[in-house]
């Protein structure tokens, strides 16, 4: 050693003090400050003394409670064999009746010598809910003059009359327990260093580490202060699925800035230890540029609980299915009507799937460019270059034919779907999904039909109810459900847009709703609004001839002239009569009256 080393003793009766004080002057391994302090008052002392020590020596119940006050390495002198029989022998010469009484770290001593040497001395072990004043009468009543006790009976043995003979640690204990301080200290002393070495190789390190225990404590972080707390959140979410995958790799953003994770289990003497490698990446902006979004695991989950998913009467066996096909790495096309949870779908199957510990990259066809699409295709950064993801294509029937091609070209030339789970959606039906056959067949992709609304009438008034349940905690309400006409008016309804569709006609019902049910008074001009955005959604473009049936709208007039059109157009489909238009719309005689006058 280079240096002595610090020692505060901290001392519960004042001749250890002095034994420890006379023993510190001779033993040149250390520096020793003494000073005399009993449980409440030791610790005290510790608490403001112990950042000049390396550390702190005490004895019994005291050096118990400073371990629990203070930071350092705490060493208990202790009890040792020799302690005890040497007061022992010294109460067997004063010729009078004594008993010992302690806390078991002394008295299981005091039985094994009294067992050793077959004497009929008796020993009564404490603890700190014993009522010591009933024990320490009882002693007395039973005739004995003296006890042999810690400093902590000290007073309460002369408060019941009995004479107190002070179990006193002897020199040879005093130095076994400064061999042990040392010997830990220097233990201790190694691990310091080699920690702050790995720091600094850490530190060399472009990454960031966070290492967490199993009660998700932080063992070691190397995070900057500022986002520690935000990190570690998310990372103890994770902690669960390390726990049975031994490793998984998702991204976590902070802020503007996205980190690559790579989360693994350590096993250190015999407990288990999660440790996180986060590399800072500008992936996923460049993803966000290309109308591509990366998911984990839990924001995958995350998406589902936001959404009413989980209120579809059709959840409990998608659930039940999606961890059927666990194992599976076939790929998937789910099909269904626009609104009726095929991200949601998707996302669960995700979840539940042995590729849930890698990312899930999700590309909505609809919203890409060109320069999108081939970023896709031929960057070296896209996600199809990677492994072991899950590849989510939604809504690929916007894709053309030439690029339903390009994809299946680019598939077969990298083997994507051997290397990376896919999964596809299509908001069609599955009768009109055949111009995606070509692409479907290639893949030989596992179809999934979402059950779309309108086959599900039957049902409606539980469908409905889950959603009113929800949207009575938004918007405070009590809504029961629909009255028999309203209900009536809504399963005579056609749903272009699936659940989602349903949601909004709800949502709009819900909070103009002033009586315990939802009327068809309310309803009806919601589902006529409804309709007519429907047929507005549906028009031609300009580009397109219009064929029988349909209508050219100019989107950028009044709202009002675009239903004036549509309802002209359908009194025409219908010969004119206003009866059948206004049953067709779902709105009243009076009102096309008004609109065809207009």
């Amino acid at each position: 050693m280079n240096s002595r080393v610090k020692i505060l003793g901290i001392a519960p009766y004042s001749e250890l003090a002095t034994v420890m004080t006379e023993y510190g002057h001779t033993d040149e391994r250390i520096q020793m400050t003494v000073v005399l302090g009993n449980m409440a008052a030791g610790v005290a002392i510790a608490k403001a003394e112990y950042q000049n020590y390396d550390v702190i020596l005490s004895r019994g119940n005291t050096a118990e409670l400073i371990k629990q006050a203070v930071p350092i390495l705490v060493i208990d002198i202790g009890i040792g064999f020799y302690d005890v029989l040497s007061c022992i022998k010294l109460a067997e010469n004063t010729q009078g009746r004594f008993a010992i009484i302690g806390y078991s770290s002394m008295t299981t001593i005091a039985r094994n010598i009294r067992d050793l040497l077959q004497t009929t001395t008796q020993v009564y072990a404490i603890d700190d809910h014993s009522d010591q004043h009933a024990i320490l009468t009882q002693i007395k009543d039973q005739g004995y003059q003296m006890v042999i006790c810690d400093t902590i009976l000290f007073s309460a043995a002369k408060a019941a009359g009995l004479t107190p003979i002070l179990l006193v640690t002897s020199l040879e204990s005093l130095k076994k327990a400064i061999d042990r301080a040392i010997y830990y200290f220097e233990i201790n002393a190694n691990i310091q260093a080699q920690h702050a070495l790995l720091a600094e190789a850490i530190a060399t390190d472009a990454a960031q580490f966070v290492v967490l225990d199993q009660a998700s404590t932080v063992v070691y972080t190397s995070v900057d202060a500022k986002y520690d707390h935000q990190v570690t959140a998310v990372l103890k979410q994770h902690l669960q699925k390390l726990s049975t995958g031994h490793h998984e790799d998702f991204v976590l953003r902070v802020d503007h800035t996205y980190y690559q994770v790579h989360g693994w289990v350590l096993e250190h003497a015999k407990r288990h230890y999660y440790s996180f490698r986060l590399q800072q990446t500008d992936q996923p902006q460049q993803l966000d540029q290309h109308q591509i979004k990366i998911l984990d695991r839990q924001q995958a989950l995350d998406r589902i609980e936001k959404s009413d998913y989980p209120e579809a009467l059709s959840y409990p066996a998608a659930c039940h299915h999606a961890d059927a096909e666990a194992l599976s790495h076939e790929p998937l096309m789910i099909i269904g009507a626009t609104g009726a949870f095929q991200n949601e779908t998707a996302f669960l199957y995700y979840a539940k799937s042995n590729f849930n510990d890698h990312p899930l990259f999700m590309v909505d066809c609809a919203l890409m460019t060109g320069a999108d699409w081939d970023y896709l295709l031929d960057n070296i950064d896209s996600p199809f270059m990677d492994n072991h993801n899950t590849i989510y294509l939604a809504r690929v029937e916007q894709l053309s034919l030439a690029q339903q091609k390009q994809l299946i070209t680019m598939i077969d030339e990298s083997e994507l779907a051997q290397r990376n789970r896919l999964i596809l959606s299509c908001a069609r039906s599955q009768a009109q999904a055949q111009d995606l056959s070509e692409l479907s067949d290639y893949l030989d992709c596992r179809l999934i039909s979402l059950t779309p609304l309108d086959q599900q009438k039957e049902q409606l008034t539980s469908i409905t109810n889950l959603l009113i349940n929800r949207l009575n905690q938004q918007y405070a309400k009590q809504v029961v459900g629909l009255d028999a006409d309203a209900l009536a008016l809504l399963q005579a309804f056609t749903f272009t847009g699936d659940y989602a569709q349903l949601k909004q006609i709800l949502t709009a019902a819900v909070p103009q709703t002033t009586t315990p049910y939802i009327t068809k008074a309310v309803l009806a001009p919601i589902l006529a609004s409804t309709q007519i955005l429907q047929c507005a959604q549906q028009a031609t473009p300009a580009s397109t001839a219009c064929q029988p049936g349909e209508i050219r709208l100019a989107l950028d007039q009044p709202l009002n002239r675009s239903i004036d059109q549509i309802i002209q157009a359908a009194t025409e489909l219908n010969d004119y009569n206003q009866a059948a238009t206004a049953k067709k719309l779902g709105i009243s005689r009076t009102s096309v009256w008004r609109h065809l006058k207009a």
